[in-house]
């Protein structure tokens, strides 16, 4: 081959190569020209842009839930896009550009598609603190509790309310009375904890990360119960419209086939059964509910300053010596 022939064929091969990386959600390439496009100004320029970050994920009209699919589109994102890189405030701005001034969102496929993009984006999450600070023995709460000890203590927030990620379903027993039933059959609470409000991570009692989407741990209680990533900034009418309305229309269908079950329907408890000590379904040992998931909280904070204790000691040593 001639010197001619192959500079043209290292040529190809290097914008290939820098395609590729440009299509990596994340990736410094991709960073540097996602940066690089004007601020989105009307919301068909918004959903332009969401389009073409939907063809680079490869994005399907429905997720399954099943983890080959789940595996595919996972691999269009960078192994180093972290929980608080500045890509997630950016997405949320232009989701909500593209949504702006609507009371409610109509139904379309690509609207479908934006919803359901909310369960990839959380399992991506959990997926990268379990690979930069999961550790074999130990629990998912452990490799969070990690890594939010690097972080600013106002970067997260541990009590926002998880009312909507506590679903149980309810039988009547051979006298007539309310028997609760849990997701997985084990008695427990879950809580949540986020980071910059959009990155949503809930957790089981006994320590599991729940996504509806998990590759690796998938239960019941994780597609029931499981996190979705916020397009919102805060407890407010735009997250109401962009994160909690659009899940009965938009649901994956998997996701709704396991909360209403033929044999089980897991019911959100109301802000009275939140709080009720008494209640049959959703309380526990005379706790209510909202008692319960503070108390799993409470745990899992311990957790946490044990690992900021163990960074702080560490630092300390190291100046040291």
């Amino acid at each position: 081959m001639s010197s001619s022939g192959k500079s043209k064929n290292f040529t190809i091969l290097h914008l290939e190569q820098r395609y590729s990386r440009i299509r990596l959600i994340g990736s410094p390439d991709f960073q540097k020209l996602w940066q690089q496009e004007e601020m989105t100004q009307t919301p068909q320029e918004a959903q332009k842009r969401l389009e073409l970050l939907l063809t680079y994920l490869n994005m399907p009209e429905e997720l399954t839930g099943q983890v080959h699919q789940t595996q595919q589109i996972l691999a269009h994102f960078s192994p180093n896009l972290t929980p608080t890189d500045p890509f997630w405030d950016q997405l949320s701005a232009l989701i909500q550009a593209c949504y702006i001034n609507l009371e409610h969102i109509p139904y379309s496929s690509f609207n479908r598609q934006i919803h359901q993009l909310r369960y990839l984006l959380s399992t991506q999450q959990i997926e990268w603190v379990r690979s930069q600070y999961g550790k074999k023995g130990e629990t998912d709460a452990d490799a969070l509790a990690k890594y939010l000890a690097t972080l600013e203590d106002d970067d997260y927030n541990l009590y926002e309310s998880s009312r909507y990620h506590n679903k149980v379903a309810s039988i009547l027993d051979a006298s007539g009375n309310h028997q609760a039933v849990y997701t997985d059959n084990i008695p427990q609470s879950n809580y949540k904890i986020l980071i910059h409000f959009h990155s949503e991570f809930i957790l089981s009692e006994s320590g599991q990360f729940l996504v509806a989407l998990d590759p690796e741990n998938l239960t019941r209680n994780s597609i029931v119960n499981g996190s979705s990533f916020n397009y919102g900034n805060q407890n407010d009418d735009l997250h109401r419209l962009l994160d909690i309305d659009p899940i009965l229309l938009f649901d994956p269908a998997f996701i709704e086939e396991t909360t209403h079950s033929p044999e089980a329907t897991f019911l959100v408890p109301d802000l009275e059964q939140q709080g009720d000590k008494h209640n049959p379904i959703y309380s526990r040992n005379g706790k209510s509910s909202k008692q319960l998931t503070r108390a799993a909280i409470k745990k899992f904070k311990k957790l946490l300053h044990h690992y900021q204790s163990t960074i702080t000691k560490t630092q300390t040593s190291h100046k040291q010596y």
